[in-house]
């Protein structure tokens, strides 16, 4: 299996992403963050689209698919699909959390899946970011909406349980 980890969206800190998340990083962020990257970096710089969507959720649709289309391009079966702002603290022992179908962390009790970070096919993964409603009442409405149609209940698996002090996730907080 040849897995990607797609980071989407601004550049928050290029090293430490770069550190964190090892090889096969295919970054998938806006025009005019060409300075944070170097040329044997594989970036696709994006188009900021008029319409943003609810919270931005056209940003992360647009900066997903076109990470996920890249890693296909390129030969890769399986991505894990994460935000910039967001890092494990063991790549190895967090990869050996994800089984077969799409992993996700949580399933928040309000009904939606936590859209932090989802690791799957990559041929999924990109029906679950082709949604057409950029406007939902909140943005996990519209990927949850979408995952649903695309994956049954089976074949979604939940790590966040099993995240712990020598396994866990990193979230850079910006003020």
């Amino acid at each position: 299996m040849k897995r990607a980890v797609i980071i989407q969206g601004p550049t928050t800190d290029y090293s430490t992403l770069k550190d964190k998340w090892g090889s096969d990083i295919i970054w998938s962020t806006w025009k005019g963050e060409e300075s944070h990257y170097s040329d044997n970096d594989i970036v696709i710089f994006n188009d900021i689209p008029n319409d943003k969507g609810r919270v931005n959720v056209n940003l992360q649709k647009i900066s997903t698919i076109n990470g996920l289309k890249k890693a296909k391009e390129l030969g890769y079966t399986r991505a894990i699909k994460t935000r910039s702002d967001l890092h494990p603290t063991n790549f190895n022992k967090f990869i050996s959390l994800f089984k077969e179908g799409l992993n996700i962390p949580f399933f928040h009790d309000k009904g939606y899946y936590i859209d932090y970070i989802y690791e799957g096919d990559i041929d999924l993964l990109i029906k679950c970011f082709s949604f057409n409603n950029i406007w939902p009442s909140y943005p996990e409405q519209t990927i949850t909406e979408q995952i649903n149609k695309v994956y049954t209940k089976e074949n979604i698996h939940y790590y966040g349980n099993f995240l712990n002090s020598k396994n866990d996730l990193y979230w850079y907080f910006q003020t």
